[in-house]
């Protein structure tokens, strides 16, 4: 499906505002670090208490910010946003895809073989075709596949 890239991405017309989206996952995966400018500004609602009090413009924010990374300190200046879920953008790009593989030919699919299907193209660094035609030949024991991707 490599035509519904430009649709489904992060900076596709479903994402209202891609700086806090993207500011958003690199909060959660702890990549402050990578934050850009924007990204800062858009996530400044997520600044814990003691970064923001003496801020008074988004300019100062991103000073301190900045300040603080240079400085190599480890304590993050965010609160943390781990329970903050996975917006719903994430989510229409997830119904796009399952909606284009499930199409009228595939209506009567099996659950299980749809869910497997959207696992793979979602999950597809820790497979490859060698190892699909290796567990559908039945020559690799569960031992082998775990060996084969513990690099």
């Amino acid at each position: 499906y490599d035509g519904l890239g430009q649709h489904i991405s992060r900076t596709s017309n479903l994402v209202h505002q891609p700086h806090f989206e993207n500011g958003l996952l690199k909060l959660q995966a702890k990549k402050e670090a990578d934050m850009t400018r924007e990204e800062i500004e858009a996530c400044d609602r997520f600044l814990a208490p003691s970064t923001c009090a003496h801020a008074s413009t988004a300019d100062s924010v991103i000073e301190d910010y900045n300040a603080t990374v240079t400085s190599q300190q480890r304590e993050s200046q965010f609160v943390s946003v781990d329970w903050i879920p996975p917006t719903s953008n994430a989510c229409e790009r997830l119904f796009s895809t399952a909606g284009n593989i499930l199409r009228d030919q595939r209506k009567s699919m099996h659950p299980f073989t749809f869910e497997a299907i959207v696992m793979l193209k979602y999950n597809k660094e820790p497979w490859s075709a060698t190892t699909v035609q290796k567990l559908m030949q039945g020559s690799s024991s569960s031992s082998d596949f775990v060996r084969d991707h513990s690099d």
